[in-house]
């Protein structure tokens, strides 16, 4: 089973299976989220890194929209992109359920998402 060539693995007790339904359900929750449903590139959603964290498996993933902003624009007046948003989620370890999906958020000086 192939995995992305970009991508990094740093929890090497990840079966290509549990890999691939990762990279599955990662992207099938990104592509569900209002940005992504309103103008995301299809084309530019790639998977970054899947990591074990505290019991839990971190998954960052990146893609480009067509304007600026977040959500469903659609009664707004658009500034075009193209921007490139970056995902961070979590993930129960066994159950590979989504825990919490952020856009965009930026890694504090204390390590903290915010």
């Amino acid at each position: 089973m192939s995995v992305e060539p970009d991508i990094t693995i740093r929890d090497t007790s990840l079966t290509p299976d549990e890999i691939h339904k990762i990279r599955s359900i990662a992207k099938e929750s990104v592509k569900n989220s209002p940005t992504f449903n309103f103008d995301g590139k299809e084309s530019s959603l790639k998977l970054i890194s899947i990591d074990a964290v505290k019991n839990n498996i971190r998954v960052d993933l990146k893609f480009v929209s067509e304007n600026i902003g977040y959500g469903n624009r659609s009664d707004a007046l658009l500034l075009t992109g193209p921007v490139t948003h970056h995902v961070r989620m979590y993930l129960n370890s066994e159950s590979f359920d989504v825990l919490s999906r952020h856009t965009d958020y930026k890694k504090s000086n204390e390590g903290l998402w915010h």
